[in-house]
């Protein structure tokens, strides 16, 4: 997916848009406020669910089902996202968090 913004071709991997920005010019001061921009932030769940049941008297087995990142949100990493302007990575996030992973576990404690 591709959008045309000021004469110019942006992907839609981009955090933001690059075109928005423009370099300062020498001598003038700019209308961007301090901490202006904030990277992407973090949204994440992780869910775990485990039985104990007793075999006999001294023999149990414990059976687990753990999620991380239940809801495969994509994390991109803060410092992933290219913010030099002068680069051709500026606005883009090039890497994420790890995704949706699933665990089953069986331990036999005797």
């Amino acid at each position: 997916m591709n959008a045309t913004h000021g004469g110019t071709t942006s992907q839609s991997n981009y955090y933001f848009n690059p075109n928005d920005f423009t370099p300062e010019v020498r001598g003038v001061l700019g209308d961007a406020g301090r901490n202006f921009f904030h990277g992407p932030g973090i949204n994440n769940f992780d869910v775990a669910l485990y039985k104990d049941t007793k075999i006999t008297e001294s023999t149990r087995i414990e059976l687990r089902f753990e999620s991380f990142n239940i809801f495969n949100h994509a994390q991109f990493l803060t410092s992933a996202v290219g913010n030099d302007i002068n680069t051709t990575f500026f606005g883009q996030a090039t890497a994420a968090a790890e995704p949706r992973i699933i665990q089953l576990a069986a331990k036999l404690y005797f």
